[in-house]
Formats: structure tokens, sequence, C-alpha cells
């Protein structure tokens, strides 16, 4: 997985506020990725758009966000809502 400056806005009363800000990750094949910190420091909004799986009202940008490796590699961002659906939880699951 590579995710390169993830930001994500979220709705509130006032318009669109940033929630998350041009994170980077990369996790390698066999590796396994724990995110902590503060509530409210945008862990699970983070993984909710890597997911492609963020509430109403939220907005994610990114540079890139790819899964796999050479000939296997997807950008997750092109994928259509059914070619995503077949790749969580088979390539790519979150555990909160």
């Amino acid at each position: 997985l590579v995710v390169s400056r993830l930001s994500i806005d979220v709705l509130t009363d006032s318009g669109h506020a940033p929630a998350v800000h041009e994170l980077s990750l990369s996790v390698a094949r066999g590796e396994v990725l724990a995110v902590v910190g503060e509530s409210g420091s945008g862990k699970t909004l983070s993984m909710l758009g890597i997911a492609s799986l963020l509430p109403p009202g939220a907005r994610r940008r990114v540079e890139r966000l790819e899964l796999g490796h050479g000939q296997a590699r997807v950008a997750l961002d092109q994928l259509s809502p059914g070619a995503l659906r077949s790749v969580r939880g088979r390539r790519l699951g979150v555990v909160f």
C-alpha cells in the first residue's frame, strides 16, 4: 500500500474544515501497520479515506493511492465502486 499526501476535509456548519492534512505512508507486502494517537487525531478518518468509506460530506484529496506491486498494482482512487468492493476484505482490510 502506498499513500501519498492524503488530505480529508469534513463538512461543518461553517463549511468544509481540514481533518487530515497530507498523510503519507507505505506498507509492504506481509507488513502490518498500527496507527495510534490521541482521540480525534484523524486515525479512523484516514483509514476510511484510504478504503473509500468516508461519511457523507467528507472530501478526500490524494496524490497517490495504490495497492499491490508490479502488474498487480491498482490505483485505489481510480476504481469503480464494484471493483473497490472486491478489493476490500481480500487485499485491503482495516480493524478498528
